[in-house]
């Protein structure tokens, strides 16, 4: 099983570029990008519809609602990232 192991991470390793993970990392933080979207209404379980979660407050918005409000502000959020030229998208 180690040696299976092995062969899968060195095949995936040709996929990763750290340089560009260490350079998009460190533009996180001096880029100030990180960004926390606050849905009102929304909820957790909506989010994926996965159903109730403990502790999770009752949706005052359909689930359609919360998941076309998620994919707008995830487009805005991936257009921000390509203005400052960090995306690749």
């Amino acid at each position: 099983m180690k040696k299976y192991e092995k062969a899968e991470e060195n095949y995936y390793e040709q996929f990763i570029d750290y340089e560009k993970i260490d350079e998009i990392s460190s533009d996180l933080f001096t880029k100030k990008i990180l960004k926390e979207i606050v849905i009102d209404g929304g909820n957790h379980s909506s989010f994926a519809d996965y159903g109730n979660q403990k502790g999770d407050g009752e949706a005052t918005i359909s689930v359609d609602e919360q998941v076309g409000r998620t994919v707008e502000e995830i487009i805005k959020y991936l257009d921000e990232l390509n203005k400052l030229g960090v995306g690749g998208v």
